[in-house]
């Protein structure tokens, strides 16, 4: 992101998803810690619509998961102005 301001992201999806975004870090032993912004339902059918004021250059962390364990579909994220999002995948499992 280049451009400091108010993003929103939505979930598409037929699986009820939720989802919280960080910045910088997560530690998995301070759940709470950085988080910027976490929703579950917000959007429609059971999808979360996080909107977050987020800094340019600096780095966030979309995290998101499945109510319904062991249910796999296809999702989408979208991403709203001001500026481009670009997201990178990154696996963590935490056990």
């Amino acid at each position: 992101m280049n451009i400091t301001g108010n993003y929103t992201l939505t979930s598409s999806s037929s699986i009820d998803i939720y989802s919280y975004i960080y910045q910088e870090n997560i530690y998995p032993s301070y759940p709470s810690y950085n988080i910027v912004a976490q929703d579950d339902d917000t959007g429609t059918s059971g999808q979360f619509k996080l909107t977050a004021f987020l800094r340019s250059h600096r780095i966030y962390i979309l995290v998101f998961t499945r109510f319904v364990q062991c249910v796999l579909e296809l999702f989408s994220i979208l991403a709203s102005d001001p500026n481009d999002v670009i997201f990178n995948s990154i696996n963590y499992n935490i056990e």
